[in-house]
């Protein structure tokens, strides 16, 4: 039986296929355990600037501070910032996973963050917020000082790269365990959490019950949690409830 899928507790997204690789490895007798998304947003003045603070009306100093202002697109669902995207049926069990953190250029932030793991199943909090533009360049800032081609990070990954949007800049990250993408993500994930407080309940799910080769939006998650990912509002019109194409590429 599921823990109350409504209340704003349950499975993370990313975290869940890490700790199922961990659980293969030290276990090589258990069972056996595609790309980016379509990140569909108008950038056309998103670009980055300083704004003086002594153009603005500060008080004469000797000293002039300047403020990175991360320019942004503002559409209901211009996606500005996005950590991971939907995996339908990855590896041999078909786990299913989503993004973990969105952000809309409306500001509205939806997030799927890892709580704990209990009865062998991770466990995550769904949650919510409608953010206010200060609050907005508070996440894009750091996304800012990224550099936009890292010449690192380009081992190959055993399982699929992990998609980072941060208003222009896009990666698709092997190992987000390496620096700088590591602090990045951790930093991002306190941020999300102390922002987030509302729970989040979605509309609709996307589910792939093992060993089934079959994916449906539903109104409600699979049994276990492995086998199901929210559908975040800005992805409601790309996955319209029924069955849907598991290999399709996202």
């Amino acid at each position: 039986m599921r823990w109350n899928y409504r209340a704003p507790t349950r499975r993370p997204t990313a975290v869940k296929l890490t700790i199922v690789s961990l659980a293969i490895t030290l276990c090589l007798g258990c069972a056996s355990a595609s790309t980016d998304g379509a990140v569909s947003a108008s950038f056309a003045s998103a670009t980055t600037g300083t704004q003086s603070l002594a153009s603005v009306g500060s008080p004469p100093s000797t000293t002039t501070m300047s403020v990175t202002v991360v320019r942004h697109a503002t559409g209901a669902n211009d996606v500005v910032l996005q950590i991971g995207d939907y995996h339908l049926g990855f590896g041999p069990d078909g786990f299913v996973s989503g993004p973990e953190i969105v952000l809309y250029g409306d500001g509205r932030l939806y997030a799927e963050l890892f709580d704990d793991v209990r009865n062998g199943e991770p466990r995550s909090s769904l949650e919510q917020a409608q953010l206010t533009e200060q609050q907005m360049q508070t996440l894009l800032e750091p996304g800012e000082a990224m550099s936009e081609n890292p010449t690192m990070n380009t081992l190959p990954a055993d399982s699929f790269p992990t998609l980072i949007v941060s208003a222009l800049h896009r990666w698709e990250v092997n190992d987000p365990q390496q620096e700088p993408f590591r602090t990045y993500l951790t930093n991002l994930r306190v941020q999300v959490r102390s922002i987030a407080t509302a729970a989040w309940v979605p509309n609709r799910w996307i589910t792939r019950p093992f060993p089934t080769t079959t994916c449906t939006v539903t109104k409600a998650p699979a049994e276990h949690t492995y086998y199901d990912a929210p559908i975040f509002p800005g992805d409601l019109d790309r996955y319209p409830q029924g069955d849907t194409d598991c290999d399709a590429e996202p």
